[in-house]
């Protein structure tokens, strides 16, 4: 699991604190007169488009507000707090189309093309890519999904998207917070922000859980087009590059309908 709950208040700000974006106001300044800005007035090059939670960036032991061995309320330690967002994972998806060699675009009445496309692959490629990110072997992505919080399934933090948050609004992102990441995870945070590069030696997942999450998301990463197999994209492809427009148009077409009467495909547009 990759997120606890906050059941209580808590008292001080950790790394790795969730907090919801949506009721958090922040004091501006208009034409000299006094405003209440959201996130998106901060920082309105952030798209944030179905982001609802941000998450503390900052390191547990600048933001502590605890007692102190004199019994006296420690202050934090920066000026600033540093957030980063929770980002649903079909983001990433745009953000990481891969290229897939194996491709063949058919023109067939209308104005649409079909696009076939050598499914072994491309679902090979993208396996790849997915175990990268989930194992959180990329630098840049921290990956989150917690089956038990449906709110953070398949969701992500990309790294260098942080922003800061003056220090004066730690009482309101304090209460705006909801939830937080395991000690584990905490550390992993850590570890991948000092660093950028690499991950870990904890397990974040055992291997049947690695491929279930992989099963799950694979359709909604692969390329738009139909999907088909190793043998079946090379009929095709021989197809295309020989006999008349109208009869390989039908030939192809022919193994497209027999392939999708198989079982479930790919994505199409």
């Amino acid at each position: 699991m990759h997120i606890e709950s906050v059941t209580a208040k808590a008292s001080s700000l950790k790394q790795g604190s969730i907090f919801k974006i949506e009721p958090l106001l922040f004091d501006g300044q208009r034409n000299g007169q006094p405003i209440s800005l959201r996130f998106q007035d901060l920082y309105p090059e952030i798209d944030l488009t179905d982001v609802k939670y941000g998450v503390v960036f900052t390191q547990s032991c600048d933001l502590s507000r605890e007692l102190d061995d004199k019994g006296k309320k420690r202050s934090p330690s920066v000026p600033y707090i540093t957030v980063g967002f929770i980002e649903p994972i079909s983001r990433w998806f745009l953000k990481k189309p891969i290229r897939v060699d194996r491709t063949l675009t058919v023109e067939v009445p209308g104005d649409i093309p079909l696009i076939l496309i050598d499914k072994v692959a491309a679902s090979k490629k993208m396996t790849e890519v997915l175990l990268r990110l989930i194992q959180n072997n990329d630098p840049v992505y921290f990956f989150l999904h917690d089956q038990e919080q449906a709110f953070f399934s398949f969701s992500y933090v990309n790294l260098t998207k942080a922003v800061p948050i003056r220090i004066q609004n730690y009482d309101q992102i304090a209460d705006a917070s909801i939830a937080g990441l395991t000690r584990e995870f905490q550390g992993k945070l850590a570890w991948k922000l000092a660093s950028l590069y690499g991950r870990s030696g904890a397990r974040d997942y055992e291997k049947d859980e690695i491929s279930s999450i992989v099963d799950e998301l694979l359709p909604a990463a692969l390329p738009n087009g139909v999907g088909l197999g190793a043998e079946e994209f090379d009929q095709c492809h021989k197809l295309w590059n020989n006999g008349s427009k109208a009869t390989r148009v039908k030939d192809i077409l022919d193994i497209v309908a027999n392939e999708l009467s198989k079982k479930p495909n790919m994505k199409s547009s």
